[in-house]
């Protein structure tokens, strides 16, 4: 029978949020890898906070290996390793890498000082273990997400933690990425690790856990272990606007992007996409030429099954396509305009070809 790691005994919290989180039990056990899964509302994301420490207002029982976890002992955290992205995980960028791994492991850090080839050996070891082919000796700043995130997975395995809680948006990750990740997640459970995984995209949480603990109005509505069904779940509670249609309302086609000569891009009515980049200046540029704020791309704007010049500022306009961006930035401002007709002009770099269209009395 495996051995219980973290148990939650009719656990309450609200901590000012619209809405808390009510009547939780559950069990995770040794070499689980469980993901949380619900809307933002939905109570799973208090939890989490609740689990890391960040939220000490909680009525119940939360119990690590069967022993009451107290927030104010750094004691009880000994055995809980918290990987988030709601602040920078990485502080480290001059550290090596065997640096990383070693230097806040007892046992270890003393290598750091006196024998550094053998702390160096010591982490080859571990990095040979899990099969990373990443040189001990690397500077962490030269690293990919990826591999980094990995490395904060033994990271944890070589401080004897127990508990893993992952927090992580996953901005720019590609399947690649995903492969790597869930392999080592799962190499790291053979290995004894447990994995609590709160994440904003369902699909990746599906993706990556193999059990999943779906929330509903603070509650738990669903515990499965068959990602298929929690799909289905998911897409219920959910649901669909009325008007939603399957049409898509604005298209491009040959928007070149990182990674793909080319990329088209569908957008259907009711639907809220999300540009997702690793390199923050690529994203802008995608963003920008899709907004009418420069025209660097190639591409055609097809919006409502109506081509429209994406290199005249009428078309945007005349068909009420609203683009905000730094918003409050003097260059996306005229000042004798209203906000809504602020809102309608992509640029001010166009200004001068709309002013001719238009003129301003």
């Amino acid at each position: 029978m495996k051995k219980e790691i973290l148990t939650l005994q009719n656990a309450y919290a609200r901590c000012n949020t619209p809405s808390g989180i009510e009547d939780i039990n559950l069990s995770i056990y040794e070499r689980d890898i469980v993901c949380l899964v619900g809307t933002t509302d939905s109570g799973k994301d208090l939890l989490f906070d609740v689990l890391c420490g960040r939220e000490k207002d909680v009525e119940g029982d939360i119990l690590i290996e069967e022993k009451r976890l107290d927030y104010c002992s750094k004691g009880d955290y000994g055995q809980v390793a918290i990987i988030s992205d709601v602040v920078d995980p990485f502080p480290v960028d001059d550290w090596l890498v065997y640096e990383y791994l070693l230097m806040m492991n007892r046992g270890t850090w003393g290598l750091m000082f006196v024998k550094k080839e053998k702390a160096a050996a010591l982490a080859q070891e571990f990095l040979d273990m899990i099969q990373l082919d990443i040189s001990p000796k690397a500077r962490w700043g030269n690293l990919n997400q990826t591999d980094k995130l990995i490395l904060s997975f033994l990271r944890a395995y070589i401080g004897k933690k127990k508990l893993v809680l992952l927090e992580y948006g996953f901005d720019g990750y590609n399947k690649d990425d995903f492969d790597s990740i869930r392999h080592q997640i799962n190499r790291m459970s053979q290995m004894g690790l447990t994995f609590v995984i709160n994440c904003n995209s369902a699909e990746v949480s599906l993706f990556l856990g193999k059990r999943f603990i779906v929330f509903k109005g603070g509650r738990i509505c669903k515990k499965s272990q068959d990602a298929f069904v929690v799909r289905r779940l998911m897409e219920r509670i959910l649901g669909k606007p009325s008007n939603y249609h399957m049409s898509p309302s604005y298209k491009t086609r040959t928007v070149h992007c990182s990674g793909a000569s080319e990329q088209k891009i569908y957008v259907n009515n009711s639907e809220l996409v999300v540009l997702i980049e690793k390199d923050y200046a690529k994203k802008k540029k995608v963003f920008d030429s899709l907004s009418g704020r420069q025209h660097e791309l190639d591409y055609y704007l097809v919006f409502e099954g109506i081509l429209c010049q994406a290199s005249s500022v009428e078309e945007y306009v005349k068909n009420k396509i609203v683009s905000i961006g730094r918003l409050d930035h003097r260059a996306e401002l005229i000042q004798n305009l209203k906000i809504a007709e602020n809102l309608l002009l992509p640029s001010i770099r166009k200004v001068s070809n709309f002013l001719d269209l238009y003129p301003v009395r």
